[in-house]
């Protein structure tokens, strides 16, 4: 079994997408997009960003809990699943995935390290900003955004969704 948690703040904007953490991470543990999320299980929506969104829009600032549900990793047949919530903090939206997926075989060294070598090229990326929580293999990356758009730079936002694209090998 593979137990991930993940977690993102996003800066305090109407323009947050929640759910692109979780999208991620099903991604690169199974393949594919989480298959739907509801309120409990089972789960009642296709899994839609925008819609996870809504919802937990809706409800602010409220906590939202969500259960998510995805598809087997390759060469199992246990469906994944995952918790995420989502709650308003001082400093924007704490976003947080926990998600456990079947393996087949403990994963090898160099899988952890691809695993986890995603928080060396954030730091890398997000430079001073940044800074890693925890121990390899189970490292957070933190990275802080201004709460406003500052003069002469991309806004907080842009600057987060590089650091996505980037993560998901979007940019080369």
């Amino acid at each position: 079994m593979i137990h991930v948690r993940a977690s993102t703040l996003h800066p305090a904007s109407v323009t947050a997408r929640i759910g692109d953490l979780a999208e991620q991470v099903f991604r690169e543990l199974t393949g594919s997009s989480p298959a739907g999320w509801g309120v409990h299980e089972p789960v009642s929506e296709p899994w839609d960003v925008a819609a996870v969104t809504g919802y937990c829009y809706a409800g602010a600032p409220a906590p939202a809990a969500l259960v998510v549900v995805g598809n087997a990793r390759p060469g199992t047949n246990v469906p994944t699943i995952a918790t995420l919530t989502v709650e308003r903090t001082a400093t924007g939206v704490h976003e947080s995935l926990e998600l456990l997926a079947e393996t087949t075989d403990p994963l090898s060294s160099a899988e952890l390290e691809s695993f986890a070598a995603g928080g060396d090229r954030a730091l890398t990326l997000a430079g001073p900003r940044a800074r890693l929580l925890e121990t390899a293999p189970s490292q957070s990356v933190a990275v802080t955004y201004a709460q406003e758009p500052l003069p002469g730079q991309l806004h907080p936002l842009e600057e987060y969704m590089q650091l996505v694209a980037h993560l998901e090998g979007a940019d080369g």
